[in-house]
Formats: C-alpha cells, structure tokens, sequence
C-alpha cells in the first residue's frame, strides 16, 4: 500500500528500492502534507455551500488554492497534497500544479487515512511531518513554521494546532503513533481533547502552536473575509458571488 502511495507521488521505483534496502541512506528531511477532497467531488463542505449559496466548486477550489499558497511559503518543506478519491489524480494535478506531490488517500475513516499518510511519508525517510487541512485560506505561515520548530529534535512530541470548534486544523509528529487516529469522535468537539488524553497515556510532550479557524460554516466564511492577510482567491470569490460576505 506504501509503495503504491509513493509510486502516485512520482517517487522513482529505483529510488524506492535503494530506501527499502539500504535504510541508512533514507534522508532526514520535512514534509508538509495538505489532506485534500477534489473540489468537482459531490461531497465536502455541504455546510457551507448549502447557505452560502452561488458556485460551490469554485468556492471549493479557492480555499484549496488558497491553502497551498499558504502551505508553499513553509521554507525548507517538501509539500504534499493527500487527495481523494484516488481516481482523482488526474484532476488533482491539473489543479495543484507542479508545486506539490501526491499520493491518494487510503483507508475508510479519516483516521485511517491520516495514519496512512504519515506511514507512507515515514517510510520515504522523512524524519518530521505536519498536516493540515484544506480549509485554511488565511492561515498564517508562521503557525506551521512553529509546528516544524516544535517538533525538531524531539522525537516524542505531538504538536496540535486547535480549531475553534474543538478540533484541530494542523498535527505533527517525528514518528507515528497509530493510536492518535483511532477511536477519535471525528467531526465532533471532542476531538482534540480526545487526542491530547491519547497522547498523555502513550508519554507524549503535546506541544500546542497558535489556534486558528478551518471554513466549516458561514461564520468561518466571514472570519476569513476579517482576516489580514492571505485568502486571495477566497475573497475574490466572496467579492464576486456572496452578497453577505460583508
């Protein structure tokens, strides 16, 4: 399953083998992964379009764009666009460009699938992953710039970045711990609270950066419009089609 991952991100089946077969030569580098549905997908953000009315794809596309603008101005980075559904890949590309690679996501919950990003990520050699969302058009570099500091040469620390709805909008690690993606009440307000009591038995320092708000809601909707900086296309889209974005 990892390999097949790693062969979508466009990683060279020679360089796969010499990482598998010589683990000394796997490079300490960072990685920042996007956790991404393909915006023409039905499903996603059915909240939020529903009240906000107008062109939900285009809207869809704007905060994913606007997210990678964001997660491009993370120095040092290899970036990543975790994409679903995986016969999207296509699709994806045209979209993202040639600024990040992809891997599908695999499994059937959430859970599963962030586990399996960062197992496939791990197994390249990737010493230090953080993952965010794709919902964030303003967030600012500087909260994952923290995550990446938060993490280095601390191999047993998971560094959370809480949402206001109880969640989080950003994890990261330096190597996995498969019970943080299990038995999580996703979608709900206890998930971070959830995972920092997970994280507590299994002996981990949880290292929190600054909050910040994902666009579930019409309310998020317009945080985003107050915002300072970023959500370029996201407020161009509001401008255009949304005559409450004020």
């Amino acid at each position: 399953m990892t390999l097949q991952a790693l062969f979508f991100a466009g990683i060279a089946p020679e360089r796969l083998a010499r990482w598998y077969s010589n683990p000394s030569r796997r490079s300490r580098r960072e990685a920042l992964v996007v956790m991404a549905r393909v915006p023409s997908h039905k499903f996603g953000k059915s909240r939020l379009t529903r009240d906000v009315g107008g062109d939900d794809l285009e809207l869809k596309r704007a905060l994913l764009l606007d997210t990678l603008d964001a997660a491009r101005g993370v120095a040092n980075a290899d970036l990543f666009v975790a994409f679903e559904p995986a016969h999207t890949n296509v699709d994806m590309r045209a979209l993202v460009g040639d600024g990040a690679r992809l891997i599908p996501q695999q499994g059937d919950t959430l859970g599963d699938r962030m586990r399996n990003a960062f197992e496939c990520l791990f197994a390249t050699g990737y010493s230090t992953i953080v993952m965010i969302g794709s919902d964030l058009p303003s967030l600012p570099t500087s909260h994952v710039a923290q995550a990446f500091e938060n993490l280095r040469d601390r191999p047993d620390v998971l560094v959370l970045g809480p949402a206001r709805d109880g969640g989080y909008y950003l994890i990261g690690l330096r190597r996995l711990f498969p019970a943080l993606f299990t038995s999580i009440p996703w979608s709900t307000s206890d998930v971070l609270k959830t995972t920092t009591s997970i994280a507590e038995t299994l002996g981990l320092t949880v290292s929190f950066v600054s909050p910040w708000h994902d666009v579930d809601t019409v309310d998020d909707l317009r945080q985003v419009l107050l915002d300072p900086h970023g959500a370029t296309r996201t407020r161009a889209w509001a401008s255009a089609h949304w005559s409450a974005g004020g």
